[in-house]
């Protein structure tokens, strides 16, 4: 970013490196990654949007006002058939800048490029989510629902993920066109593509000991405290490989419906042992909105 610094003696014109905390993230695991193309987004959020060398999709959430610079990977499909980013580009609409990627995916051995929309993120209730990859909906009303999904033909042969009527549905595979089985039920809002992973993973956690520093010392995060904003469930704990699944449906809940998104703060015993990493892992593997404010965790350290 160049800005001019009103600070100096004369003033001057600075290049401000807003990579200098990033590089793992524009340079890629081997940090030899190079940037291949680039959108702004300036409405709703103000996004860099970069196309890496290697297929991977980055973002530079960046707000100077609100002194707001945040870098966040996307990553689409799953680990064994990874898809690949080619290309973005922003065109403004009515409502929002949309963003338009070539995306490479491999359909049932097959290779194809897609171009595709990303999807609204202000979600404000939960039918609103459409968190699948390359996904189609179809919307109808309790006149017009539906068991058999048709339409599907760029799918053919893939196994697909589903939701309907807000809720998370047993996945399906895609044949001529249409959903392999029928839905399990009568539907009159129903979204199909492909699943992803979001993950969070905070820092190695500073809570301090009574001899100084926690970082390097064996601690423990027994418990957390979770700031959740228009979210359905997650699953999180210490350990990617042992996590525990937050509920999001209250006994209180109609069965026959979607419950509302959750909007408080939940405390939670978070599994695992002691260690030295000291990092708390949240994971959302469903098709539903997770949004996190901000995590108070309790830690124990050891002074051995």
């Amino acid at each position: 970013q160049y800005t001019y610094n009103t600070a100096a003696l004369s003033g001057a014109w600075e290049a401000e490196d807003l990579t200098i905390l990033s590089d793992h993230i524009i340079g890629g695991d081997d940090n030899v990654t190079t940037m291949i193309e680039m959108a702004w987004q300036q409405y709703p959020h103000r996004i860099l949007w970069i196309v890496r060398s290697d297929g991977v999709l980055v973002g530079l959430t960046y707000n100077k006002a609100q002194d707001i610079v945040s870098w966040h990977r996307h990553l689409s499909g799953t680990e064994d058939n990874r898809a690949s980013f080619e290309s973005v580009a922003v065109v403004p609409g009515t409502q929002k800048d949309d963003v338009y990627v070539v995306v490479r995916r491999n359909v049932n051995g097959t290779i194809k490029r897609y171009i595709e929309l990303l999807s609204d993120d202000r979600i404000r209730v939960i039918t609103d989510g459409r968190l699948l990859d390359s996904y189609l909906d179809y919307v109808g009303d309790n006149s017009s629902s539906v068991l058999n999904v048709t339409g599907l033909g760029h799918m053919n042969g893939a196994s697909v993920s589903v939701a309907v009527d807000g809720a998370t549905h047993p996945d399906r595979t895609v044949e001529d066109g249409t959903l392999v089985p029928a839905l399990e039920n009568r539907a009159s809002l129903v979204v199909v593509g492909i699943k992803y992973d979001s993950e969070l993973e905070t820092m190695r956690l500073e809570a301090g000991s009574e001899l100084g520093s926690a970082l390097g010392k064996v601690k423990r995060i027994a418990r957390a405290i979770i700031l959740f904003y228009r979210s359905a469930g997650c699953q999180y704990g210490t350990d990617e490989d042992d996590l525990d699944t937050l509920p999001w449906r209250k006994t209180s809940d109609k069965m026959d419906s979607a419950p509302d998104l959750v909007n408080e703060a939940i405390e939670v015993s978070m599994p695992g042992d002691w260690e030295r990493a000291g990092r708390i892992i949240i994971k959302q593997s469903l098709p539903l909105p997770l949004t996190i404010l901000a995590i108070v965790p309790r830690v124990d350290t050891s002074e051995d």
